[in-house]
């Protein structure tokens, strides 16, 4: 089977730029080799976040706010990086508007509708969502998968739960709050004995957990809703275009 390869491009560039930002390009084409060693695609695409704001700011203003901008002397770098991919058979995507997350979920649900295998690498937790028995996560520093069980030693969910346990807990990496009063135990307490959000909130239960949820219901709502990653994008490409040459 086919296999498509999806990269989050600055979150693998970012981190190799703080561990040395004046190899930075030499890095990244290294990370590169042994992604598609250890990976073999035969479809490739590193995906970079637009410039323009996405969807989620109509919904919370201060989404990311406080979060590091990208260092000065990492930005002109970022063509030369996508030029040394594209002499190795990674193309590269710089889209006007939307986060790379987003284009990437839509990418893997496009390939799968087509019977393509995915693999996206990155370590962002958001991508546990995507995961079935055609789409894996891969850890590029860990050099490992990312499954189920993965999530749920770190988290004590399933991959599926992963939108209603951000609903509670919030998205600190995203500065998005979630259930006042709700931390990671609990949350995953909650989600193992009703599952999903939409049954806490469902629940007659007088428990002092449950109750805290129903009183933050928006909150949490909308913590869902910003978690949860979309996959009905449009896409300037079909998949012969990603195709490695």
């Amino acid at each position: 089977m086919p296999r498509l390869v999806l990269i989050d491009a600055l979150n693998l560039i970012r981190r190799l730029h703080a561990a040395n930002s004046a190899q930075v390009v030499a890095a990244c084409d290294g990370a590169w080799q042994r992604i598609a060693k250890a990976l073999e695609p035969s479809h490739a695409l590193a995906v970079f976040d637009g410039k323009a704001p996405s969807w989620r700011y109509q919904h919370f203003a201060d989404y990311k706010a406080g979060r590091s901008p990208m260092p000065e002397d990492l930005v002109p770098r970022l063509g030369d990086i996508a030029t040394t991919w594209q002499k190795s058979g990674l193309k590269s995507w710089f889209p006007e508007a939307e986060e790379a997350d987003d284009l990437i979920a839509s990418t893997a649900l496009a390939a799968r509708s087509h019977n393509v295998a995915v693999a996206v690498v990155s370590t962002d937790k958001g991508y546990a969502q995507l995961l079935d028995a055609g789409v894996v996560q891969y850890d590029p520093f860990g050099r490992q998968f990312l499954g189920a069980q993965h999530w749920q030693q770190k988290l004590g969910i399933s991959p599926s739960q992963l939108t209603d346990y951000l609903a509670l807990t919030g998205d600190s990496t995203n500065a998005v709050p979630g259930v006042s009063g709700v931390g990671a135990k609990t949350a995953a307490q909650l989600l193992g004995q009703y599952r999903h959000l939409a049954d806490i909130l469902a629940s007659e239960a007088d428990d002092k957990a449950v109750l805290k949820v129903k009183a933050d219901a928006k909150a949490a709502l909308l913590a869902k809703t910003l978690a949860t990653l979309r996959g009905d994008l449009p896409l300037p490409f079909g998949l012969s275009d990603l195709r490695r040459g």
